[in-house]
């Protein structure tokens, strides 16, 4: 017998089991953090390794996993799996009254506002950086006022690879975002100390 899952309150589940032994249920699962497809194949794997579990198909685009069950599984497990592997999810439903999907549309369009926000303050900060790193490169005071336009691009919109890179980490793994974070910390570290302490040395502000 197959059942569809349908939760309006994840609290109210978490500690019950879904379905029965022989039964097979659907449950689909809201899933954040992922950045690439080595997150969408750790967090296939984390499922997958929940017993009860027979399927998972995780998609990166939607931030949805859908993962069908052979037996019994508590629904806290299936999120808890999630979180140990680095990233959040929850119970995919509605609340009471409102449109199905409403509140993840909702979250979705303020994401995308913070993120235009931080795309055009980084694209100004990074024009005005490449015009003092190639049109007054020999000026004394260059370096230092890259150091200061740098820091919030560095800080504020490259802040959700860093705190990526740092969860993969603390899960002795690595995915993209560990190569972007890697690669803008170099630069800017070997910069600061190119200013302060080896003066004459290039500087790579516009990479970091």
């Amino acid at each position: 017998m197959t059942e569809a899952l349908d939760v309006t309150q994840e609290h109210a589940i978490d500690a019950k089991a879904l379905g029965t032994a022989g039964s097979t249920m659907t449950v689909a699962l809201d899933v954040t953090g992922m950045s690439c497809a080595s997150c969408v194949g750790r967090v296939e794997r984390a499922l997958q390794g929940v017993d009860g579990v027979a399927e998972v198909s995780v998609n990166l685009a939607t931030e949805r996993a859908e993962v069908r069950t052979s037996g019994a599984v508590g629904a806290g497990a299936l999120v808890d799996a999630v979180r140990q592997a680095g990233y959040e999810a929850t119970v995919r439903g509605a609340e009471p009254g409102a449109r199905p999907g409403g509140d993840r549309e909702s979250r979705h369009r303020g994401d995308l506002r913070r993120r235009l926000a931080k795309i055009a303050t980084g694209a100004a900060l990074s024009a005005a950086i490449l015009v003092l790193a190639y049109a007054f490169q020999s000026a004394a005071w260059s370096n230092p006022a890259q150091i200061l336009l740098t820091l919030p691009v560095f800080l504020w919109v490259g802040g959700p690879f860093h705190r990526s890179a740092l969860r993969a980490l603390r899960h002795a793994t690595v995915n993209m975002d560990t190569l972007v974070s890697l690669g803008a910390t170099v630069a800017l570290a070997y910069s600061v100390v190119a200013t302060l302490a080896l003066p004459g040395r290039a500087t790579y502000f516009d990479t970091a």
